[in-house]
């Protein structure tokens, strides 16, 4: 120790931290419950009176979304990419079926249809093997219910009639039509 600085100052060559136990072993005891030890980051935990947080939602097995031009030409194209996405579900043709027919109104009847126009088509698949299909477009005027002698107009009721839930959500500034097929309950029927 110097006498000048009051101050221990370590030899040359030797480790100025205090001897402690081999490497790999740790001496030190666990911090008594509700007590974090320096340097520790106390775990977030909700007030008394408060719920813990819901849990994470469960990834899904399979997901994917691509944006097509809003042209006739590509509902050939969002149907094969269906196809791929679906490939070994036993609901693909269901599903295909729907989102063509959701995509051919995307491409038909919303302002998607001007030039430059998109529509965007995401599929995900739950664990469980539920099966999330959405089309989503630029909006515009719409009017779900067709009239009596019109040839067009019908898609709609094929959705309503394959898909366990469907609906259309936005507005005129963008839309976005979507249907859910649960798995079968049962065994399959030949």
């Amino acid at each position: 120790m110097s006498a000048a600085s009051g101050a221990a100052r370590p030899q040359a060559g030797t480790d100025p931290r205090p001897p402690g136990p081999p490497s790999g072993r740790s001496t030190a005891r666990p911090a008594p419950p509700g007590v974090v030890p320096p340097g520790a980051v106390p775990a977030s935990r909700p007030p008394a009176n408060q719920p813990p947080a819901p849990a994470a939602p469960k990834p899904n097995t399979a997901a994917a979304c691509r944006v097509f031009a809003a042209q006739p030409i590509q509902l050939a194209h969002a149907r094969r990419f269906i196809a791929g996405v679906l490939s070994g579900f036993g609901a693909a043709d269901d599903i295909i079926l729907c989102v063509c027919e959701l995509a051919s109104n995307a491409v038909l009847h919303s302002c998607s249809r001007e030039p430059g126009g998109q529509f965007t088509v995401r599929i995900s698949v739950s664990p469980g093997g539920r099966i999330r299909a959405e089309v989503v477009d630029r909006g515009g005027p719409w009017n779900p219910e067709p009239a009596r002698d019109e040839e067009r107009g019908r898609g709609l009721l094929i959705v309503d009639a394959l898909a366990t839930r469907w609906g259309v959500t936005g507005s005129d500034a963008g839309r976005s039509a979507w249907l859910e097929l649960d798995p079968p309950s049962g065994p399959a029927i030949p």
